[in-house]
């Protein structure tokens, strides 16, 4: 008799509890999918790899590992105590959440944040994530790789106005990260109500991890270019119209009737103040203290939930612009009236154009002038990063990471920030020039 054959035992899976099989279609095409089943309440769900654009079997393995560790996890969990939850609806939760941020959050925050989760649920209807309890880890890797090849959308002339299509460029890493953050937001909130087992805040964070973006060097404005843009703002307030048909049928002089409203004055206050713009645009009087020379600005009308103040006595030009606003306005309502963010990007726009001939500028360029020239200048020896950090609210070390070393050539005898940017003269009669145009 012979040796005995030998049985070849099943070797033990790599990920067990999570079985991946493949299929032949009648076109030769090759699938592959995973099966498991949910620990909580205990039905099976399939996933297709093709549609996770996982396509290496190296990949697939990975995939399936890290799957197999939660729901290991998760059982661990179950057997010791842990509530069973319901699945409940994904659309729904995301729902709720913004029912929820809407209360506590700023309405651009709101909306920035449902630009993000609407990439989200995009992903998992398209990949069968429907249920609260389907989220898993390997889930959210699948979404962070789909949304940083996602490509670019653009406009597309003679098609009607909105229509976006996807071109062939990918979206800005700074664009991803703003979308990632938004969903780990969302999602660590509806952890936190334990609506997803599945996901730990260490999950989220790993799996939806920022995209590396490089940090290029801030832009500012020089002197030279302060220069031409006031000089553009000062020949965009006084130019006229020809003709008026009243000033044609005799009332009036022709050649007297403003083209456009003034810009210089929250122009100039953009500048020499660093407010953000929304911060300027939204100005009250409240919030202006001429006899102290004071902005405070409340907690409710800063990026950062965190007030602050903002002395005027660095920026002389701003106190006899305020002046001049607030003898005409009476000191009710808003500093600027109603100007708008569409009527200031409409003046920022002419500014720049061929007519007026301004420099290329951003109304966050301003703002990122004034603390460039108050660190690197004089204005406050010794003190300028920390005060100009407080100025435009935001941390000490943003303003020495930014702005330290960025100027070496500004007059050491500077008082003011209008001086140290070499626009003094320019501004002299700024408040005279206010109220004849406003």
């Amino acid at each position: 008799m012979g040796r005995p054959k030998k049985i070849k035992r099943r070797g033990q899976s790599d990920h067990p509890g999570v079985i991946i099989s493949k299929r032949v279609y009648r076109s030769g095409n090759v699938g592959w999918k995973a099966r498991w089943e949910d620990p909580d309440t205990q039905k099976t769900h399939t996933v297709s790899f093709e549609k996770l654009k996982i396509t290496s079997a190296k990949k697939r393995k990975e995939w399936a590992e890290d799957l197999s560790d939660t729901l290991a996890d998760r059982k661990a969990e179950l057997l010791a105590g842990a509530p069973v939850v319901e699945p409940g609806d994904l659309s729904k939760a995301i729902k709720d959440y913004f029912k929820r941020k809407e209360v506590e959050s700023r309405d651009s925050t709101v909306k920035r944040n449902k630009y993000a989760l609407s990439h989200f649920t995009e992903w998992c209807a398209d990949n069968g994530v429907r249920m609260t309890t389907d989220l898993r880890p390997p889930h959210l890797a699948a979404f962070r790789a789909w949304l940083i090849a996602k490509p670019k959308k653009h406009a597309v002339k003679g098609e009607k106005r909105g229509t976006w299509l996807a071109g062939t460029r990918k979206r800005a890493p700074g664009s991803v990260n703003r979308d990632l953050q938004g969903v780990r937001n969302a999602l660590n909130d509806l952890r936190r109500l334990g609506e997803l087992p599945h996901l730990d805040s260490d999950a989220i964070t790993d799996t939806l991890r920022a995209v590396r973006n490089q940090t290029p060097m801030p832009t500012f404005l020089q002197t030279a270019d302060l220069r031409k843009l006031l000089e553009a703002a000062e020949g965009h307030d006084t130019a006229t119209y020809v003709a008026t048909r009243a000033e044609l049928k005799g009332k009036g002089l022709p050649g007297e009737t403003k083209r456009f409203p003034a810009i210089t004055p929250f122009l100039t206050t953009v500048l020499l103040t660093g407010m953000r713009f929304g911060e300027a645009e939204g100005l009250t009087w409240k919030e202006v203290d001429l006899d102290e020379g004071l902005i405070v600005l409340n907690p409710e009308r800063v990026k950062t939930a965190m007030g602050r103040r903002i002395p005027l006595d660095v920026s002389p030009a701003v106190l006899r612009i305020f002046n001049a606003l607030k003898l005409q306005s009476g000191g009710k309502g808003r500093v600027f009236g109603s100007l708008t963010r569409d009527s200031a990007e409409a003046a920022r726009k002419r500014l720049m154009g061929r007519t007026f001939k301004g420099p290329a500028f951003t109304w966050q360029q301003l703002r990122r002038c004034c603390g460039t020239f108050i660190t690197n200048s004089n204005i406050y020896p010794g003190a300028g990063p920390w005060l100009s950090a407080k100025r435009l609210g935001h941390s000490v070390q943003v303003a020495e990471a930014r702005y330290v070393g960025a100027l070496t050539t500004i007059d050491p005898e500077a008082k003011s920030i209008e001086d140290a940017m070499g626009i003094t003269d320019l501004l002299a009669s700024v408040g005279a020039k206010t109220a004849s145009t406003a």
